[in-house]
């Protein structure tokens, strides 16, 4: 980019330095147990709470994915075994 710049300096044709901002994606991240880190932008969620919002993002996914019965099935049945292996 500097070389392309100066490159294009000689040549008398003005460039503009542009910044690139990187977008801030949600994240969550299981932590193990009943703990998670929900980070959106500046807000960030830890330990139980932070469990609770990816349980709800788990069940949106299913909700996605198969029917309402079918998705309360397999987030109950996934949520008992993972709270049962704590």
């Amino acid at each position: 980019d500097v070389v392309l710049s100066q490159i294009l300096a000689d040549f008398g044709i003005a460039t503009a330095r542009l910044s690139y901002r990187f977008p801030i994606f949600p994240v969550l991240v299981p932590l193990g147990g009943k703990k998670a880190l929900a980070v959106f932008g500046k807000l960030h969620f830890g330990g139980f709470f932070g469990w609770l919002i990816r349980q709800a993002a788990n069940l949106r996914y299913f909700l996605n994915l198969l029917g309402f019965p079918r998705a309360l099935h397999v987030f109950l049945h996934g949520a008992r075994l993972y709270i049962r292996n704590d």
